[in-house]
């Protein structure tokens, strides 16, 4: 199976690290991003497989944790999401070009 990520893995995944190092039950999980918790045990089990998440239990309650696979794989789509922002707003000169001064003197 590949370790390629869907859009709907990946937002399970940054919402994932938003619970903390303690982890989240579904159910807060599936609050979170507007899903069922049929869904977020599908895409846990998914995710899971993938190497993305682990299941802990206590007891009767069940905890999602991401991996460091997962806040590796947050913090590259964040920091690219950060750059093609930059990007779009910065209007970078090619190397090599001065920036036009006015050729009048100044009082």
């Amino acid at each position: 199976m590949s370790n390629d990520l869907t859009p709907a893995e990946v937002r399970f995944v940054i919402a994932l690290r938003g619970a903390g190092p303690l982890g989240t039950p579904p159910t807060g999980l599936a609050r979170a991003l507007g899903i069922t918790p049929a869904a977020v045990g599908t895409l846990s089990y998914a995710i899971e497989r993938k190497g993305y998440c682990t299941r802990e239990r206590y007891g009767m309650r069940i905890f999602l944790r991401p991996t460091a696979q997962a806040l590796a794989l947050v913090e590259a789509q964040i920091m690219g999401q950060m750059i093609q922002a930059t990007s779009r707003t910065l209007k970078l000169r090619p190397s090599g070009a001065r920036c036009a001064r006015s050729s009048s003197p100044t009082p």
